[in-house]
């Protein structure tokens, strides 16, 4: 499997995720919680109590009360971005297997009430170019041809790194949310 590709599109993940909570945490984020964040979430070591702690250190928050609060937050942004890649992993996959662009719908009939959200959520010009790219995606998916790279060297989708995208992302997800935890487990 290609690591870079599999990188690419975590990290996009990851980056859409904070710039969200950015947008509703402005005060509190800092690119610093964000490098610490994607360093846990992309990590194949274990999630330590010193992981944990160092991640919430670097928020700044003290009280278990401002943690809850930015964890709420959290959680909101992260359901609504969990649950749009989740349509589009198995979307995509569905249009390779169909050789032709699978009706996101049938996966999820919540789709355009998600799509609406992450809308609401990211704003008009962060959302076209995620939209954009969900639908770039899809398209190279059902076509079995493309890259999602921008350079003319990207390596080509297929359905293996399509099925690792899907797997590989629902455990950074995973991980992410051990650390949305009021308290280390």
């Amino acid at each position: 499997m290609n690591k870079k590709f599999f990188n690419i599109l975590v990290i996009n993940l990851v980056i859409l995720f904070f710039s969200s909570w950015a947008n509703a945490e402005d005060s509190k984020f800092s690119q610093n919680v964000a490098d610490k964040l994607i360093k846990i979430a992309t990590s194949s070591s274990p999630i330590t109590k010193k992981d944990y702690d160092d991640f919430w250190k670097s928020t700044g928050i003290k009280s278990k009360e401002e943690k809850i609060n930015l964890i709420s937050i959290m959680r909101a942004n992260y359901l609504v971005i969990q649950q749009y890649n989740s349509i589009l992993w198995e979307c995509a996959e569905k249009s390779w297997i169909d050789n032709k662009i699978y009706d996101c719908q049938k996966i999820n009939k919540k789709y355009l009430k998600i799509r609406n959200d992450l809308y609401k959520l990211l704003g008009d010009q962060e959302f076209k170019k995620v939209d954009d790219n969900f639908n770039k995606v899809i398209k190279i998916s059902a076509n079995r041809e493309g890259s999602l790279s921008s350079n003319s060297s990207g390596d080509s989708i297929t359905l293996e790194k399509l099925q690792y995208a899907k797997n590989t992302s629902k455990l950074v997800l995973q991980r992410v949310d051990l650390i949305m935890q009021v308290e280390f487990r």
